[in-house]
């Protein structure tokens, strides 16, 4: 019997903002984290989904149910920090 992952509620946070295609340094400014934080947690949660990569991760998170479908068009509008100052 596979047991359920678990994920901390600050990981689903970052999980979600990794699906937006979030960098550690987007991730950091957006949570009001160190980036060595964001890189972590990253990094945790690759290790807990089995993932490759943080791209599998995201797909995996949302495979499993960890980010809701109705996140999607959050995930589709999403502009890293850095954009926004610009604009």
């Amino acid at each position: 019997m596979r047991r359920r992952l678990e994920l901390t509620e600050r990981e689903l946070e970052v999980v979600k903002l990794l699906a937006c295609g979030a960098s550690d340094a987007d991730i950091a400014t957006d949570l009001f984290i160190a980036v060595d934080t964001a890189s972590t947690h990253v990094s945790n949660i690759i290790s807990k989904l089995h993932a490759n990569n943080r791209t599998h991760a995201a797909f995996i998170a949302l495979w499993r149910s960890f980010i809701p479908l109705d996140y999607l068009p959050t995930i589709a509008a999403y502009v890293p920090p850095l954009i926004r100052k610009e604009a």
